[in-house]
């Protein structure tokens, strides 16, 4: 599984899924905070929420209490549509945009990002909260040294003959044994004598015959019926079937990593 950028329309998400009231938007907004730190816990994924902030007062801590996930706040005069935009747009579209905002969409789809509508997301983070949270890795003490090997106990002195032994060559494995008895002599070849041509083979006779099909010879004879079966192949219709485009599986591919 990748590693993915989520890109996340705040309150389009909270719009999408609850009644969004402004008396409960706090309380709705520490509840989509919240589903989504545990699902970039779970999966591995970074995750940006981006929020309106002409909308909210802000009294979240800079540094808030959901770890995974990074909050954006636009500013009095601006709405978070360009900023879900603009990130889209740096990533040069390799990350996943939830919105149902058309305004959001389009743009994001032209920068290359694939967009998600936030039914869908729910249903990936209800999936998601089924899984347990992974415990955090146990970071390592500055300075202090890792754990080394536990050490390897020195050769006896019978193991370290027999290495000798075998790395001078003195132990022979049984089929490397010498032949016992005189060795023959090798038997000497056949001497020719200089402008004797009893012993060249015969030259292939090249010539074409109905023996010899003409194909056999000439390396770039192509057959009538290859000729026929290709130009009967051409002649069939293009818009058949040919499975999902580059693009399809590019985004199939990433939402099965959600």
């Amino acid at each position: 599984m990748s590693r993915r950028v989520l890109i996340v329309d705040g309150y389009n998400v909270i719009g999408a899924l609850s009644v969004l009231r402004p008396d409960r938007l706090e309380a709705l907004r520490e509840a989509l905070l919240g589903r989504l730190s545990r699902y970039a816990q779970v999966r591995g994924h970074q995750v940006i929420v981006v929020f309106d902030g002409s909308s909210v007062v802000r009294s979240m801590p800079a540094r808030h209490a959901h770890p995974g996930i990074r909050v954006l706040f636009s500013g009095a005069d601006e709405k978070a549509d360009p900023i879900i935009v603009r990130l889209a747009r740096e990533r040069r579209g390799e990350c996943v945009v939830v919105s149902d905002d058309h305004g959001v969409r389009r743009p994001s789809e032209h920068a290359g990002a694939v967009v998600l509508h936030c039914e869908g997301f729910d249903r990936i983070m209800a999936r998601s909260e089924r899984e347990p949270v992974p415990e955090p890795a146990q970071a390592s003490t500055h300075g202090q040294r890792p754990p080394s090997a536990p050490p390897v106990a020195p050769l006896s002195e019978a193991d370290r003959d027999a290495w000798e032994a075998f790395a001078s060559g003195v132990t022979r494995l049984r089929d490397d044994a010498p032949p016992e008895g005189p060795v023959p002599p090798p038997t000497p070849a056949p001497v020719v004598p200089q402008g004797s041509q009893e012993a060249l083979p015969a030259a292939p006779d090249l010539a074409l015959s109905e023996a010899s099909p003409r194909d056999a010879v000439d390396p770039w004879f192509v057959p009538d019926s290859v000729i026929a079966a290709k130009d009967a192949d051409e002649a069939l219709p293009r818009h058949a079937d040919r499975g999902p485009s580059r693009d399809e599986r590019r985004r199939r591919n990433i939402l099965d990593d959600l």
